[in-house]
């Protein structure tokens, strides 16, 4: 048998390579790996304690080698970082957070939509769409915008109760690639048109809505209890297929507010018959509803359900309890609920001391108007 090895007898295997050196424990930030980096910027951007420091980590973002698709994200989330920071200055910069937009070439619309969020959260509330006409222009008007970016105007219009402006946000919504039929668009339209007053607007947005969801339907809801339409409120509650504790508020205070407080307790015993949670918005409407009819009995049940669900303490809903049982005639009951609260305000001096009054015991009400200088 010949063995190969004597047929070459000076054949040699080739060394193996050497094993690749070992990183030192401290590796320079820009010789991680991509995903690494990402993240701990993210995680930097995450905890920045000031706008230095976040003009810091941009300046990293645009010199390291971060992954593409992960810009945009990453200067997003410094935006919402930025709206975050408490303004040192009257408010957050929004020149800098348009120069973080622009610093992306070319214009990214998931960034733009991140920007006008930012204004949205930090300017005055028309800013925004001056903000939005300059995203309109930027790069000659070739950045697409995406449905999300509409939402923030909706809300601005909301905030300025300005209906001219909730009409553009609808109208621009439309023109700029029937953004109008998407959900939280139309739901944030809703919302824009409630705020402003304009509940046929709401109305109709509502009725051509594809698909209606919880927050829907309660924006409608809010609409006519606003509106002091009680009737048209309870129509659409009726057909509510989930209601919500928003829903179940507006009702509530709805019927409150409007003199009708046989229905607001009636409503709030629903509520709570349907294990839904209570604020301090629908403790407050049934707290109206009993002082509006003197009912001693559903007072103190008014008031153990606001001890039980941890509203004891609370100042809006105290004062509310103060004036329910004075005008129920439990003048000692407001006094015990006044002596307990550690936190009162201006109006929870007015209902005792007008309730002190009511009942004849004009020196305590004068007594404790001197203590309240």
């Amino acid at each position: 048998m010949v063995h190969i090895a004597s047929r070459h007898p000076t054949a040699r295997l080739p060394a193996p390579p050497p094993p690749p050196p070992r990183p030192p424990a401290d590796l320079p930030l820009p010789l991680l790996p991509p995903p690494s980096l990402t993240s701990l910027l993210l995680a930097a951007v995450a905890s920045s304690p000031s706008l230095p420091h976040l003009r810091h980590i941009h300046a990293l973002v645009v010199r390291l080698p971060v992954p593409p698709p992960s810009v945009p994200f990453l200067l997003s989330r410094l935006l919402r970082r930025l709206a975050a920071l408490p303004p040192p200055p009257p408010r957050a910069p929004l020149r800098y957070a348009a120069a973080v937009f622009s610093s992306l070439s070319p214009p990214d619309p998931f960034l733009a939509t991140a920007l006008l969020r930012f204004a949205h959260l930090t300017q005055p509330p028309l800013e925004t769409f001056r903000l939005f006409s300059w995203l309109r222009r930027a790069r000659g008007g070739e950045l697409p915008f995406l449905p999300f970016a509409f939402s923030p105007l909706a809300k601005s219009a909301a905030a300025a109760r300005s209906l001219p402006a909730a009409a553009a946000a609808h109208a621009v919504s439309i023109l700029l690639g029937g953004f109008d039929k998407h959900r939280f668009v139309e739901n944030s339209l809703i919302g824009a048109y409630v705020a402003c007053g304009d509940v046929g607007a709401a109305r109709k947005v509502f009725d051509d809505m594809m698909v209606k969801d919880e927050i829907s339907w309660t924006n409608i809801v809010v609409a006519y209890s606003k509106s002091r339409d009680m009737g048209s409120a309870e129509e659409v509650f009726v057909q509510c297929p989930v209601k919500d504790m928003v829903a179940w508020t507006a009702m509530v205070t709805g019927y409150a507010q409007n003199a009708m407080p046989v229905k607001a307790l009636e409503v709030f015993e629903q509520m709570a018959a349907a294990g839904m949670a209570v604020d301090e918005v629908s403790l407050t409407g049934a707290i109206s509803a009993c002082a509006q009819l003197g009912a001693v009995r559903r007072a103190a049940w008014v008031h153990e359900i606001a001890e039980r669900n941890g509203f004891g303490r609370n100042v809006v809903v105290g004062s509310g309890l103060v004036d329910m049982y004075a005008k129920c005639g439990l003048i000692d009951e407001a006094c015990r609920v006044f002596d307990g609260m550690q936190e009162k305000n201006v109006y929870t001096y007015s209902s005792m001391i007008v309730g002190l009054a009511s009942h004849g015991r004009a020196n305590d009400a004068i007594a404790l108007f001197n203590d309240m200088f």
